[in-house]
């Protein structure tokens, strides 16, 4: 199963039982300094929620770029982008990244413009200055007069801290966390931060509290499906990635084409081969072309279902659409066929390979 997922292009590491609060998937040289950070500002618990915070009423979620990004507003001033590309040239963590930083914290423009906070914070970030950014983060949090500013504010934080591999969700979760301390609902930008960042550390029993906290809110938006799908996959709980679909198609939103290979796949675990079939047959209707990967993926459901005939028609489509028909796809419906007492199609089978000149499993 491993082998066709990344035969698919789906990136995802289907792990084991991890202890649900682990230590995390550090995967970078920083990962030591930040998790040691951690512990010093956070509790040891990271995802328990009171009470109180899991019924508090959100506002309306509305997915959006980060505003610091959005091109309106005036540009950035020449001595701040001077500061920053001096802090560039500076060794992370080092002695001249310190005294740059803190020429650039003493600029006003820290509080006053979200731009200039953005890219302060992700500079400060990428030098490995975790006490200079968090301290940006929780001064401009004290200055500004609303709520709606301050959760820009900690939005921009979380995605400054987050990394392609998520190395450091620890520190995301953290920041989220406080959140809820300072009297702050999340948005869907603020979980979609969180869940994406421990997505990639592989930590998919977080992606999932985490959707469980969205369910009282009115609506989520694909890339929170998208993280839950993959860290369904992560735990191999394929029951629940199925029904997470499910509730895209009931939302209207339309999945991608990884999220259908990813959910048939999952199907084979379930040996759910009439689900598995009906979304091959939703992916032509919703004009998300399949691929060869695909119906090899559906034949295996079949397969693993004994379900000898399907996965034999199958193949036949595959054939007549002009799709690539390989030796392994040749040899899983074959296979199908002698599981269930089949001889004569599998023999078929058997000299259709040879004509074509496909190698064959004894």
């Amino acid at each position: 199963m491993h082998q066709r997922l990344r035969g698919l292009g789906c990136v995802i590491v289907l792990l084991g039982t991890p202890a649900l609060l682990g230590s995390g998937r550090s995967a970078g040289h920083d990962a030591a300094a930040v998790i040691g950070l951690l512990a010093s500002l956070t509790p040891a618990h990271l995802r328990k929620r009171s009470r109180t915070c899991l019924r508090a009423k959100g506002p309306k979620l509305v997915s959006a770029p980060p505003p610091w990004k959005q091109a309106a507003g005036p540009s950035v001033s020449p001595e701040i982008l001077e500061l920053l590309a001096q802090l560039q040239r500076t060794e992370p963590g080092s002695d001249d990244a310190r005294q740059v930083a803190e020429q650039l914290l003493e600029r006003p423009e820290r509080l006053t413009r979200l731009r200039e906070y953005g890219l302060m914070m992700h500079a400060l970030v990428e030098k490995e200055l975790w006490q200079e950014a968090l301290g940006l983060l929780d001064n401009r949090q004290t200055k500004m007069p609303s709520d709606r500013a301050r959760l820009v504010g900690v939005n921009c934080a979380m995605e400054a801290f987050g990394s392609k591999h998520g190395e450091r969700w620890p520190m995301v979760l953290s920041i989220l966390d406080g959140m809820w301390g300072d009297d702050l609902v999340p948005d869907i930008i603020s979980y979609n931060t969180a869940m994406r960042n421990c997505r990639s550390a592989g930590e998919w029993q977080q992606v999932l509290l985490l959707l469980e906290e969205m369910n009282r809110f009115k609506r989520k938006d694909f890339d929170v499906y998208r993280s839950s799908i993959v860290a369904c996959a992560q735990g191999r709980l394929w029951g629940k990635a199925l029904t997470l679909l499910n509730e895209m198609f009931d939302s209207e939103l339309n999945p991608s084409w990884s999220q259908y290979n990813l959910c048939i796949i999952l199907a084979e675990e379930g040996r759910c081969w009439e689900y598995a079939i009906h979304l091959l047959d939703t992916m032509w209707m919703k004009e998300v072309v399949p691929e060869s990967s695909t119906y090899i993926s559906v034949i295996g459901v079949c397969e693993q279902s004994g379900r000898w005939h399907e996965a034999l028609q199958l193949l036949r489509v595959m054939r007549r659409k002009g799709f690539a028909c390989d030796a392994g796809a040749y040899s899983s419906v074959r296979q199908s066929c002698l599981s269930s007492g089949q001889e004569e199609a599998a023999q078929d089978l058997a000299e259709e390979m040879a004509i074509l000149g496909l190698p064959m499993d004894t």
